[in-house]
């Protein structure tokens, strides 16, 4: 009986593993939130990279919700390598936060308060123009954007982990 060889693309996706990607999120992961128009709250998870295919695996991983593209770099000092950035929002974080949870280090109340934040959002087209969440909902999404923002601002260091 003949067999199928794994494909490149299998083996490299299950090199992804929740660990191995938890490590490399606190390394060049992001969560962040920010108010999106006048006044909801939006969670954004980036990861930063120059290997565009390493970004690529990393999305397909999550079944391609992910948007990779690379900013517009300004300024004289630009730097000699790309940068890509693959970029999830609102409910689609979620795969990707719940994935590496258990396992990530430094930036573990991020992750968490995205889990949170992202259960949080409306199902596309519910929420839309003219519709809003529930106010204890949007209140807790607030106060979860509040808290990601200031972890963001106090930085990470090695003695927080410790």
């Amino acid at each position: 009986m003949a067999t199928l060889e794994k494909s490149e693309l299998d083996v490299a996706l299950e090199r992804l593993t929740p660990q191995w990607l938890a490590g490399f999120f606190d390394g060049e992961g992001c969560v962040s939130a920010s108010t999106s128009g006048v006044r909801n709250p939006r969670l954004i998870v980036h990861i930063t990279q120059s290997d565009f295919n390493l970004l690529t695996l990393i999305g397909l991983k999550f079944s391609g919700n992910g948007c990779l593209y690379s900013p517009i770099r300004k300024g004289a000092q630009k730097e000699k390598r790309p940068c890509w950035i693959l970029s999830f929002g609102g409910k689609s974080c979620l795969p990707l936060l719940e994935y590496i949870a258990p396992h990530v280090i430094l930036k573990r109340k991020l992750v968490l308060w995205g889990i949170e934040m992202a259960k949080l959002t409306g199902e596309r087209g519910k929420c839309g123009r003219g519709k809003s969440l529930p106010k204890d909902v949007m209140d807790r999404r607030q106060e979860l954007m509040n808290l990601v923002k200031g972890e963001n601002r106090s930085g990470f260091t090695s003695s927080k982990v410790m």
